[in-house]
C-alpha cells in the first residue's frame, strides 16, 4: 500500500512538472513575429545567476547576457546590442538558456521591469539549419516594416493643389526677378556714387589749387 502511494505521489509530481508550461496555440511565424516585442537572433553569454533575485511571488530568478547578433523586429543601435533575459527556470514557461548557444528568440517586455522573456510557447528555439526557413520570413516581415516606416508621403494632388502649386512658383520666380533687378540697381546707385564722389574730390583739389 505504501509504495502504492509513494508511485501514486511520484507520477502526480512529474505529471505537475510536465504540465507546468502547457503550449496548446500553434501559431505561424507571422503570429509570432507579431506577438513578440522584440525578434532577433542572439547568442548568450553568460548566466547570471549569482546576481539573480527574487521576484514579487518569491521566485528565485535567473538572469542571462544575450548578445544580438541579427535584429528582426525592432531598433538595435551601435554599442547597445545586449539584452538581459529573466527566467524562473522549469518552474514555469520562462526559457532556460544554455550559456555558449545561439537562439531565435521572440522576446516579450514589460515596462514594470528592465529585462526580457522568452516563453516555451514564444517560438524561441536553439539556432539549428531547420530554422532556417523561418528566418527567411522572419527577414521578409522585418524589411516590409521598415520600408513602410521610412516610404516617404505619395499624396496624389488634386488639379486644384496643382494650380495652387503652379502659382506659388511661379510667384517665387518673380519675386526672384525682382530680387536680381534690385541687386542690379543697388550696384549701379553704389557705382554713380562713387563716381560722384570722385568728381567732388577732384572740384575741391582744383579749387584749392587755383586758390
Amino acid at each position: 500500500m505504501k509504495r502504492l502511494l509513494i508511485f501514486i505521489i511520484c507520477v502526480f509530481g512529474l505529471s505537475c512538472n510536465s504540465l507546468a508550461c502547457m503550449c496548446v496555440e500553434v501559431l505561424s511565424t507571422k503570429e509570432k513575429w507579431e506577438q513578440a516585442d522584440q525578434v532577433f537572433i542572439g547568442e548568450v553569454l553568460s548566466e547570471k545567476d549569482e546576481t539573480g533575485g527574487f521576484d514579487t511571488r518569491g521566485s528565485f530568478v535567473f538572469l542571462y547576457k544575450v548578445k544580438i547578433l541579427e535584429t528582426l523586429k525592432g531598433e538595435v543601435y551601435d554599442h547597445f546590442e545586449y539584452r538581459t533575459f529573466a527566467s524562473q527556470g522549469s518552474k514555469t514557461c520562462d526559457l532556460a538558456f544554455e550559456v555558449g548557444e545561439k537562439y531565435l528568440i521572440y522576446a516579450a517586455a514589460y515596462t514594470s521591469n528592465p529585462f526580457l522573456y522568452a516563453s516555451e510557447c514564444s517560438g524561441t528555439n536553439k539556432l539549428t539549419k531547420e530554422e532556417n526557413s523561418e528566418i527567411q520570413e522572419l527577414r521578409q516581415l522585418y524589411n516590409i516594416s521598415q520600408s513602410t516606416k521610412t516610404k516617404p508621403d505619395t499624396k496624389i494632388w488634386s488639379s486644384r493643389e496643382t494650380k495652387q502649386l503652379q502659382a506659388l512658383q511661379l510667384t517665387i520666380r518673380k519675386l526672384r526677378l525682382r530680387e536680381r533687378w534690385l541687386i542690379i540697381l543697388t550696384g549701379i546707385l553704389f557705382l554713380l556714387l562713387c563716381v560722384m564722389l570722385i568728381l567732388l574730390t577732384k572740384r575741391r583739389n582744383s579749387a584749392r589749387s587755383i586758390s
